[in-house]
């Protein structure tokens, strides 16, 4: 589940201003004098039932109007209409995002106290806290009571996701011998006043870039730096603020390869990002850096992915006195603002602040450490031996700023299935391109897919209900490392354990009317297929789904059954499942006819036509996974005309493997342009070891 990619890149800066107008501000006028928070040190958490919080106040309309140009931070000018007093006279907001298990429940920030129903059905926090800076031991305190765990993790992805560019984590080739030549220019790398450098230059123009952190330890890894040398002024912001740069190095291929996805540049090749040139960058501490630090949970919080996730997957009401935690924990930011006569720039301009810091001075520790999951462990670590711990972490945002409202506290604090999984989410959801399913094209949201699919119950549901977490099949504490370990066995009895009526062979035959133990019986090969671009190859989708999905069938994308059967057309699939699985089964003809316009055709070679590229990219995955040697043809063409750099990066990969040769000491490399490709391609006819790949003239 652990990905080394950026998790929300962004083509541009955005502040915390516009986040506000974009998501939905809710402005008040401010009024009353100020009440501190109530010490109640006394008073039991409550069994009651909780009653529903009141409706929050209507928003005042606003937009917003962003002037900018590539390259240059923009400045953010928003107008609104004049605040209307309301019944609640706080500033009070929240984000538009419906929360995905309650369309009712909102996480609710306050610049001043929430009102009497909400402190009052909260349960109280007794002074405790596991958000603050201070409240987190780090790493190292870990290791002595849980040497097995910590082992473990020092060896897992997510340790190595961020790191200062040292001796020991820089893992590309700086030893001024490698190169790339990408779109007519050329990339250098090398050392330098004991620092790493990496060097554009085309045209005669030269751009020197250091590097100051590292992204990525498993397949892939990228760098952040800024820019030393190049025709711009010293206020280009490049020079400023580290951002992701162009080039990373894969490891099982040992050379450099452009980054991508950092822009979401998924509707056109990734060529047209032009790195000598384009003046657009991503700022990697605003744009990436919550999901691959450790940070407090409460700066996380107010930032944008927090904000964002703990509405869209927060699993029970919440509301954060965020005022109050910036007053104790980042008093610049709100320094000089007059509390009782706020208006919503002054609450913006404080949200902003905290997206403004340098992750390396204000997280805790770079990469993903045990406090990033557990929240501050510190009264833990303090109340604890081998023995004995007299205080347990705890597994959602606990402070007294914070307003939680759940029967108890180990159903809102402990280790339960609804914690486990929001634990997740805050990192391994958000946006992708989709199919036309819904699910995700390409990894790192695997919780947002997981689910949307069949086994997810909704926290209001549990613990009446069983439902599946993450860790049902993730240690995460254990390295996944580059290959799923883990047998087809073991993945089936992890169905099974929930899924008993198909325990029995003769069940499990007749549900999947395919002999046991066969590819066709495994449970994930039918409902979990690969149809997600991972980091260097296909992988499995977390979206638990049916085989006989209408929109992905009519739409002529992936669909379970073809992927083994590739050479069938499709009203064989048809065909069988409504045999197998009822003639009700419903599919638009309509849709069908113009979607697949060689009905009779063999659907494998029919999706690698597909104007829809990561259709194309799982065709060409499934073909050479299953050696099926009529899809050489296509996957040839892809090498030369597929627009999508990552297309032809994969099967470039897969034919390798697949063919026992190497495109790149042939002459071959997926990042050239279309008519280099074309031509090395040409020549390769006449080379005896591609010979399979051009059989009989194709």
């Amino acid at each position: 589940m652990a990905s080394d990619r950026s998790s929300e890149p962004s083509e541009r800066r955005t502040s915390a201003r516009e986040l506000l107008v974009i998501l939905g501000v809710f402005v008040v006028v401010m009024g009353g004098i100020f009440v501190g928070f109530r010490e109640e040190e006394d008073k039991a958490p409550t069994e009651a039932a909780v009653p529903p919080s009141p409706a929050p106040p209507a928003p005042v309309a606003s937009v917003a109007s962003v002037a900018s140009s590539p390259g240059t931070r923009a400045p953010a000018e928003v107008r609104r209409s004049e605040p209307r007093e309301v019944a609640n006279p706080r500033v009070l907001f929240s984000t538009d995002t419906t929360n995905f298990w309650n369309a009712e429940r909102r996480a609710l920030y306050w610049w001043d106290e929430p009102v009497e129903s909400i402190k009052e059905s909260a349960l109280e926090s007794y002074g405790r806290s596991n958000i603050r800076k201070s409240d987190l031991a780090g790493s190292e305190s870990c290791r002595e009571c849980h040497p097995g765990n910590f082992g473990h993790w020092e060896r897992h992805s997510h340790r190595h996701m961020n790191a200062m560019a040292t001796p020991q984590t820089v893992k590309g080739d700086f030893s001024g011998e490698a190169s790339i030549n990408y779109l007519g220019g050329r990339g250098e790398f090398f050392r330098k006043d004991g620092g790493y450098r990496m060097a554009l230059e085309r045209d005669g123009v030269r751009r020197v870039f250091s590097v100051e952190r590292v992204i990525g330890s498993r397949f892939t890894q990228y760098y952040i730096g800024r820019l030393l040398e190049g025709p711009v002024g010293e206020e280009d912001p490049r020079r400023k603020v580290e951002h992701v740069l162009p080039f990373g190095y894969w490891f099982d291929r040992d050379e450099w390869a452009p980054t991508v996805h950092v822009f979401r540049n998924e509707d056109a090749d990734h060529e047209s990002w032009d790195p000598y040139s384009d003046l657009k960058f991503t700022e990697y501490d605003r744009a990436c850096g919550d999901c691959h630090t450790t940070l407090p949970a409460g700066d996380r919080l107010i930032r944008p992915a927090g904000l964002d996730r703990i509405s869209e997957y927060g699993p029970r009401e919440f509301s954060f006195e965020f005022y109050k935690y910036l007053a104790e924990n980042h008093p610049e930011t709100v320094k000089g603002k007059d509390f009782e006569a706020a208006t919503i720039e002054d609450v913006a301009a404080a949200l902003d602040s905290l997206t403004e810091y340098s992750i390396p001075e204000q997280g805790v520790e770079l990469g993903v450490s045990c406090e990033a999951c557990h929240y501050g462990a510190r009264a833990h670590v303090e109340n604890s031996d081998k023995e004995e711990s007299r205080e347990l972490p705890r597994f959602f945002p606990l402070s007294p700023n914070i307003k939680v409202a759940d029967v108890n506290e180990e159903a809102a604090f402990g280790r339960n299935a609804a914690n486990l999984n929001y634990t997740c989410a805050r990192c391994h959801s958000g946006g992708r391109p989709e199919y036309a399913s819904g699910h995700h094209t390409w990894n790192s949201t695997e919780y947002a897919d997981a689910v949307r699919g069949a086994c997810y119950s909704a926290p209001d549901e549990l613990p009446a209900k069983r439902t599946m977490t993450c860790v049902h099949c993730h240690d995460p504490h254990k390295a996944i490392g580059k290959k799923w370990s883990q047998t087809p066995q073991q993945d089936d009895a992890k169905c099974l354990d929930c899924h008993q009526a198909f325990q029995a062979e003769a069940a499990l035959v007749a549900h999947t009317h395919h002999p046991a133990g066969s590819e066709g019986s495994r449970c994930m090969n039918c409902h979990m297929p690969r149809i997600n671009e991972g980091l260097q190859e296909m992988v499995r989708t977390h979206r638990i789904f049916s085989p006989t999905e209408p929109r992905m069938i009519e739409a002529n994308q992936p669909n379970a059954c073809n992927l083994c059967h590739l050479d069938k057309p499709i009203d064989w699939t048809l065909k069988h499942l409504r045999e197998w699985y009822g003639g009700g089964l419903r599919y638009s003809e309509s849709a069908l006819a113009a979607n697949y316009p060689e009905r009779n055709g063999a659907v494998g070679l029919g999706w690698l036509k597909s104007p829809h590229s990561a259709t194309r990219l799982a065709a060409a995955g499934a073909i050479a996974d299953r050696r099926w040697e009529p899809g050489l043809k296509g996957l040839s063409g892809l090498l030369v005309s597929d627009p999508f750099l990552v297309n032809r990066q994969f099967t470039q990969r897969d034919l390798n493997e697949w063919l026992g040769v190497s495109f790149r000491d042939a002459g071959y490399q997926y990042y050239m342009m279309e008519p280099e490709r074309r031509a090395v391609m040409e020549k390769l006819r006449a080379d005896a070891r591609f010979k399979m790949l051009f059989k009989d003239g194709d």
